[in-house]
C-alpha cells in the first residue's frame, strides 16, 4: 500500500507549486487500521469457504488447515476446548506495540508505516 506524504499546491500567481506535507499517522491509527484489515480478511476467507473443514485432505493437512483456521479466527484449534474463543475477544486481540513507531501486529497481521521513500 502506498500513501502520499503530502500534496503539491500551486497558489494563483505562484511560479511553481510547493509541497505541503500532511500529518503522519499515529501508532494508534496504524493499530486501528491493522485491526480492521485483520477482521475483513478473516470475513473474506470465511465467505470464500477457505475455512471450510469439510474438503478432502490428508489427515496431516487437515490438522494444519484446522489449526490455521482456528488461529486466524482467534479460536482454540485442538483439545477439549477446540473451537472456543481464546480468553481475549477478537476485538481485544493482542497488540504488540512499542517495537517500532507507527507499526502494529494483531494476531499475526503486521502493518508498518514508518517508511518514507
Amino acid at each position: 500500500m502506498l500513501v502520499l506524504d503530502g500534496v503539491f499546491h500551486q497558489a494563483s500567481g505562484a511560479a511553481s507549486p510547493t509541497f505541503r506535507a500532511i500529518k503522519a499517522p499515529t501508532t494508534e491509527d496504524i493499530t486501528e487500521l491493522t485491526r480492521k484489515i485483520q477482521k475483513r480478511i478473516v470475513r473474506l476467507f470465511e465467505r470464500r469457504g477457505l475455512f471450510d473443514d469439510d474438503r478432502e485432505a490428508s489427515s496431516d493437512e487437515q490438522s494444519l488447515v484446522g489449526s490455521y483456521a482456528a488461529s486466524s479466527r482467534g479460536r482454540i484449534g485442538f483439545g477439549e476446548n477446540s473451537g472456543k474463543l481464546h480468553q481475549r475477544l477478537l476485538s481485544d486481540a493482542p497488540v504488540q506495540a512499542g517495537k517500532a513507531e507507527r507499526a502494529a501486529n494483531i494476531s499475526g497481521f503486521d502493518l508498518h508505516a514508518n517508511l518514507r521513500v
